[in-house]
């Protein structure tokens, strides 16, 4: 599920490599792609989350975008650009 602006939920299909935590711990990685995954056991009950791996650019879009890539998830909008406004002011 996907926390919108609106205050309301949605679901959004994610692509990509992520680690798999359960109680704050990586028990593994998934890759998820437009056709599925492969299942993946965790051990235990505890909560499981699934953390986004950093990415390498490929490198032909590396002079605009540089060669790695980390997603930021944020709780909303004020959070997000307080992030951005950090982010800028380093070098």
């Amino acid at each position: 599920m996907y926390a919108t602006s609106a205050g309301t939920y949605e679901s959004r299909k994610f692509t990509g490599d992520f680690t798999v935590m359960q109680n704050g711990e990586a028990v593994g990685t998934i890759r998820l792609t437009d056709f599925g995954s492969d299942p993946i056991s965790v051990p235990g009950t505890g909560n499981v989350q699934l953390v986004p791996v950093a990415e390498t650019m490929p490198e032909v879009l590396a002079p605009a975008m540089g060669n790695d890539m980390i997603t930021a998830r944020f709780a909303d909008v004020d959070d997000m650009m307080e992030f951005v406004s950090f982010t800028m002011t380093k070098e």
